[in-house]
């Protein structure tokens, strides 16, 4: 297995991954401030993890496992593999919205916090303001 960014030959069919299972595919445009990563292995595409970022800060989205990938560790992996993209950056502070992962990232070390507590650049993107405006907030 190997991790990568997910470059223009991969994007569409990380983008499938991502509609596949519900998560937010309407402001997934390739720009310098979205970095998607992959999880593959041969040419079989496993799971996807991005950040969208803000200077010191991003957004940890678009995170998904296809379905016969997972209970096998590659989520982790993926995570872990992000996570350190993110330092690697220089990004200080993550944050990501989720219905329906709370208690994955909770065992994780990600905390429950206040919407109102974000910076204005975070508060200003669409993934807060119309995307998931209803979602769980959580910090790492």
């Amino acid at each position: 297995m190997e991790f990568l960014q997910v470059d223009s030959a991969h994007f569409n069919q990380a983008k499938k991954l991502i509609k596949k299972a519900d998560l937010p595919i309407s402001d997934l445009i390739p720009s310098d401030k979205l970095l998607l990563f992959m999880a593959k292995q041969n040419e079989t595409l496993l799971g996807v993890c991005g950040l969208e970022q803000y200077k010191t800060e991003a957004i940890l989205r678009s995170f998904v496992v296809s379905e016969y990938s997972r209970n096998k560790g590659i989520g982790k992996a993926i995570y872990q593999f992000t996570i350190s993209k993110a330092a690697e950056l220089g990004i200080k502070s993550l944050v990501l919205l989720t219905t329906t992962a709370d208690t994955w990232f909770k065992k994780h070390h990600w905390n429950v916090i206040d919407r109102n507590t974000v910076s204005q650049s975070l508060a200003e993107s669409a993934e807060f303001n119309s995307i998931c405006p209803q979602c769980h907030l959580h910090a790492t």
